[in-house]
């Protein structure tokens, strides 16, 4: 897993009363803030810690030691001298942007033997979680009474958006999020640090090992992890990038426990999971079927067929576009996974189910027949009525935005209309025109006009033979007319269109940017197209997706309402929206048509797996030689081998990368990094007995620093404890 909605107020005041049932292990992404409500059962399954102990705003708790790693991962502090854990695909972008062909830190490691070792990472920044605030009231009284769903929506955003100028504070970052579909809003206050040098990476035939074919899939072998450490002023404050900086001092870091698990263990992860869907209906389930994943695999394959030729062709290209590659192939492979599994594990029938038990509750009383009677049908009509917009709609965003000049131009050009009408000896305008050159160095760093040309051709082509004639821009109608309507007519235009940009040619660009003929951009042929789109899209399209988006978000509301009422003293969570969740459950094997997956994996099966040939299983030298001395340390489990992976019962998903796996004690047993193929329904629907959070084992993971990577510096900072001791 290349690892990125509420609580109404009648459920706050009945876990008050203490109505609720108890909450059921496994499944479940959690609010921290509110463990006290669920505790009992996180007791009944392992846990030896307090509440307070894992969530308090007045004394460091173990919410403390989690970050949110760019607002895309999560991560964990395992040091008082601001070591961090995260995953390497997470870092994978971070350890490129330092990579270059004399020094390639993905295909060798990036090992840190001192601090002034460490590289600074340029953008990256981590969030820590300070306190969270119930503002509910504050967010309906600024929407109040509304005319349709569009208004709604546009209230409660302009509302959200002045309570969080209210409760601004200096140095602190201030979010509202929504739960239960809009009943209730929570204020997150963070401190954010942007001062992060990358520490330790392992080569990527330990951190990526198995790569695309191995991804999201069990039994597992990949060492999944990078290490980072947070810098900030004398105060521990967060400081921009100093030599005078220190290592932060967190106010809480994990022990590591180096006793390993053992087959139902208590496991528990704190994280940032990104987006779920649990309370999906049969219909919306059905139009992510028909348009969102078939639509995203077919463009994403495209563009990857692409890469990966020309990677294989050229080094320089390899470490270009590796962390792209990396991303766009993680969520194809994802929406294959999803697909199969909703066919497999019968989700769609699975919901129905669920509605028709709905709907006969709902009869059972003229109140609710009036409030909810038609809601389903109202869902399911929506989503018909949606579809060709929803096409329309990942064809623009997958397509035409996955064309890199495209969407750089649209960025670039949107950002130097900010600087038109200042004066150019003015602070500001030069401020901009330097944030102008710095976008240009990023995007040009990592481009080859080569790839972008094929993709280009093969987006726009997809686009006009699967999109409605009559929702066409005016200019795909044309390419077919001037260049033939066929594969090698877009390949000549996206060749021509190309070759004349200064948004694919560097030199072009920078000179415009020099000249101050920033008015020029607005001319150039490629942003000219693209807006193309955009305008098109807003003209035939998103007068009718925007509103239709807005009732279903509305209706999506009501019926997460109808299921809190109908589901009266049953505990629900709410589905994830980039905020720090908990779940808790268990270290546990699963089977499936007869074979039994064992809960972990062996360096053994690392060696077993090799394959010289295939640069997805290549094993490094050292690590051979690591194994076959069999010089395995303190880092061996009781029978001798070193564990590289485990399997829990945790519910994730992506935005967990990273997530820190506990023990019962608090301690740090592994990092959670992917979900397996059998559950790639689970974002939609648990799967109970399939669903599993595949993690890097902890012993696997210092293993590799401290052996392989010669870093036992590091070791020295943690906390370790072996045998119910610590390590001295």
């Amino acid at each position: 897993m290349k690892l990125q909605q509420f609580f109404s107020k009648g459920f706050i005041i009945l876990f008050a009363l203490g109505l609720f049932q108890t909450a059921k292990a496994d499944e479940g992404m959690w609010l921290p803030f509110l463990v006290n409500n669920y505790y009992k059962d996180m007791q009944k399954t392992g846990l030896k810690l307090t509440a307070e102990q894992i969530y308090s705003v007045n004394k460091a708790c173990l919410k403390d030691g989690i970050l949110s790693l760019g607002g895309f991962c999560s991560g964990e502090m395992i040091s008082e001298k601001g070591l961090f854990l995260t995953n390497h695909h997470c870092a994978h972008e971070a350890i490129q942007s330092i990579t270059t062909e004399k020094n390639d830190y993905l295909k060798d490691g990036f090992w840190a033997k001192k601090y002034e070792e460490e590289a600074p990472i340029v953008d990256l920044s981590v969030s820590f979680l300070i306190n969270v605030e119930d503002v509910t009231k504050e967010v309906l009284s600024e929407i109040g009474t509304f005319k349709d769903a569009a208004e709604w929506q546009g209230k409660a955003k302009a509302g959200i958006k002045k309570i969080e100028a209210k409760y601004a504070k200096e140095g602190y970052k201030i979010n509202i999020e929504s739960f239960f579909g809009g009943n209730d809003y929570y204020l997150f206050t963070y401190q954010e640090y942007t001062d992060i040098r990358l520490a330790v990476a392992p080569p990527e035939s330990v951190g990526n090992f198995g790569n695309e074919t191995d991804n999201w899939m069990w039994p597992r072998h990949t060492g999944d992890f990078s290490m980072f450490r947070i810098y900030a002023n004398k105060d521990n404050q967060p400081a921009t990038f100093s030599k005078n900086n220190q290592p932060y001092k967190p106010k809480h870091f994990f022990p590591i426990n180096l006793d390993g698990t053992k087959e139902g263990d208590y496991a528990m992860i704190l994280g940032y999971p990104g987006r779920t869907l649990r309370y999906l209906t049969s219909s919306q389930v059905a139009l992510i079927m028909k348009t969102t994943a078939p639509y995203t695999v077919k463009l994403r394959d495209e563009k990857l067929k692409v890469m990966r030729a020309e990677m294989a062709k050229d080094h320089k290209v390899d470490i270009q576009y590796s962390a792209k590659m990396n991303q766009i192939s993680n969520y194809w492979k994802y929406y294959i996974g999803q697909q199969e599994q909703i066919k497999n594990n019968k989700v769609i029938p699975r919901k129905i189910k669920e509605e028709i038990k709905f709907q006969k509750w709902v009869t059972e009383n003229k109140d609710r027949e009036a409030k909810y009677g038609t809601l389903l049908r109202t869902i399911a009509s929506k989503s018909n009525e949606i579809e060709p917009y929803e096409r329309h709609f990942t064809y623009l965003n997958e397509g035409i935005f996955g064309i890199e000049a495209a969407a750089f131009s649209w960025q670039f050009v949107n950002t130097a209309k900010a600087l038109s009408g200042l004066e150019k000896e003015s602070e500001e305008y030069k401020t901009g025109k330097a944030a102008l050159q710095k976008m240009s160095d990023n995007h040009f760093k990592d481009y080859f006009l080569p790839i972008d040309k094929q993709i280009a051709s093969k987006m726009i082509y997809n686009y006009s033979k699967d999109i409605e004639k009559d929702k066409l821009p005016e200019s795909v109608i044309k390419i077919s007319e001037e260049f033939g309507n066929n594969q090698l007519g877009f390949e000549n235009f996206a060749n021509k269109l190309l070759d004349n940009s200064m948004f694919s040619n560097q030199i072009k660009l920078n000179q415009a940017i020099k000249e101050d003929r920033l008015d020029a951009l607005a001319t150039d042929e490629v942003y000219a197209f693209t807006k193309d789109f955009i305008t098109n899209y807003r003209t035939k399209i998103s007068a009718n997706h925007r509103p239709l988006k807005a009732d279903i978000e509305l209706l999506e509301k009501d019926y997460i309402t109808a299921l809190i009422e109908m589901n009266n003293g049953k505990a629900m969570y709410s589905d994830a929206n980039f905020t720090m969740r908990l779940t808790y459950g268990n270290v546990k094997s699963y089977g499936k048509d007869g074979v039994t997956w064992n809960y972990y994996t062996t360096l053994k099966g690392v060696m077993d797996k090799e394959d010289p040939t295939n640069p997805e299983f290549i094993v490094a030298d050292k690590l051979k030689e690591l194994y076959n001395k069999r010089d395995f340390g303190m880092y061996a489990n009781k029978d001798g081998v070193i564990p590289t992976c485990f399997i829990t019962t945790n519910d994730i998903t992506g935005g967990n990368s990273g997530s820190g796996v506990l023990d019962a004690n608090g301690n740090l047993i592994g990092c959670a990094f992917d979900g397996n193929w059998e559950s790639m329904s689970g974002d939609i629907s648990y799967e109970i007995d399939l669903q599993r959070t595949i993690c890097a084992d902890i012993r696997y993971i210092l293993f590799v620093v401290d052996k392989m990577g010669g870093c036992g510096h590091l070791l020295k900072e943690m906390s370790l404890i072996k045998d119910g001791k610590k390590v001295k």
